[in-house]
């Protein structure tokens, strides 16, 4: 997926309650070891919760809980029974938003802290609860560059949903491992300041994290876009090359 110009160019996005999430800079994601504790912390789904569930009781892949806690209540009660997760937690609201947060398990609610002592009605206070979990989440998800969920499905095809875990289980598995073609972010960088498009070890952090993706990706389909012309145009060109243009209408 693409990401939009807003966080390309590191504009804050306003989300309810004219709560706004920023993207990550380059350098905030380097230069904090938390960044993907944070991030996970924020994002975890429903089905990953499920999946948890389900390794704990031996249960088939796939298996939907009912009674299982939602993403929402998941990070209450670790906040409520750990005061490491609950300040790590906060920390991550405040890094993605710019804004503090108290986190109130026992009441169910997230609260913005800053500028609350001048508002007068309780109604008018920034919050997030139960009802607007999920849409906070997908937006963060979407300011990360990662694809947005869907609502989740307790009655799913039982086949369906075991093929949708065991997906979900190999994309752990891979990330846990390391892809040994992956290509290291230390190795993204240096090659994005080589691209002579203007950046360079003094100004690329000032990026954001998800348009360094955007731009590594990109120009890797202009470079292969380019050696497949010229395959496909020489004397004795491959007809099997078909150049794909670089740039996606999307």
């Amino acid at each position: 997926m693409s990401i939009s110009a807003q966080f390309f160019l590191n504009e804050p996005v306003y989300w309810e309650q004219n709560i706004k999430i920023y993207a990550p800079l380059v350098k905030e994601v380097i230069g904090n070891p938390k960044y993907n504790e944070y991030a996970n912390l924020l994002t975890i789904c429903q089905e990953d919760i499920w999946d948890m569930i389900v390794k704990d009781k031996d249960l088939q892949m796939g298996t939907a809980i009912p009674d299982a806690p939602t993403p929402f209540e998941y990070l209450l009660v670790n906040c409520y029974n750990n005061p490491q997760i609950m300040k790590d937690a906060e920390e991550a609201f405040d890094f993605f938003t710019h804004e503090k947060v108290k986190i109130i398990p026992s009441t169910r609610i997230i609260i913005f802290t800053d500028g609350i002592d001048k508002i007068k009605d309780a109604k008018d206070i920034r919050n997030i609860q139960e009802e607007n979990y999920f849409n906070f989440q997908n937006k963060l998800r979407e300011v990360l560059g990662e694809e947005k969920k869907e609502p989740p499905k307790l009655n799913e095809n039982p086949k369906v949903a075991y093929i949708k875990a065991k997906a979900r289980y190999r994309e752990k598995l891979k990330k846990k491992k390391g892809n040994k073609n992956s290509i290291s972010l230390g190795t993204m960088l240096t090659a994005l300041c080589c691209s002579g498009i203007g950046l360079n070890p003094l100004n690329i952090g000032e990026i954001t994290f998800p348009a360094m993706n955007e731009i590594f990706k990109v120009f890797q389909q202009k470079e292969k876009y380019e050696t497949d012309l010229r395959v496909a145009t020489a004397g004795f060109g491959n007809k099997k090359v078909k150049p794909k243009y670089w740039i996606n209408p999307n």
